[in-house]
C-alpha cells in the first residue's frame, strides 16, 4: 500500500507491505516513510526529502562460485537480515541546470 499527500509545497508518503513470505514477498514486513518539500531559492527550486525504511527478515538470494563455464559447480546462497535505512536526498533546479546529491545509511 502506498499513500502520498501533497500539501502546498510539502509532501508526505507512506509505504507498507502486506503479508510476508507466503505472498512471495522478500521480507516478512516492510515499512517506509518519506517527508519532503520544495523551496523557491535564488531563482530556482530546491527539493529536499528524508526517507526512512525498515524491512524485517529480508531475504536476498544469489549464486556464488564460478559462473563460467556453466559446467563448474555453483552455490546458491541466501542472506536473511533485518534492515533499517535512512536516506537524505536533494535536488536544485534552475532553468536547464540540475544539481543533485544524497546520503544513505543502511544498518
Amino acid at each position: 500500500m502506498k499513500n502520498r499527500v501533497d500539501i502546498d509545497q510539502f509532501r508526505l508518503a507512506v509505504l507498507w507491505q502486506f503479508g510476508g513470505y507466503e505472498l512471495n514477498n522478500a521480507a516478512t514486513s516492510t515499512y517506509q516513510l518519506q517527508i519532503g518539500g520544495n523551496i523557491n531559492l535564488a531563482g530556482g527550486k530546491l527539493s529536499l526529502d528524508a526517507i526512512g525504511s525498515y524491512a524485517q527478515n529480508a531475504v536476498a538470494i544469489g549464486l556464488a562460485g564460478n559462473t563460467l563455464p556453466a559446467v563448474l559447480p555453483q552455490v546458491l546462497t541466501a542472506t536473511v537480515s533485518v534492515n533499517s535505512a535512512v536516506m537524505l536526498v536533494g535536488k536544485y533546479t534552475r532553468g536547464p541546470w540540475q544539481l543533485f546529491g544524497g546520503y544513505q545509511f543502511i544498518r
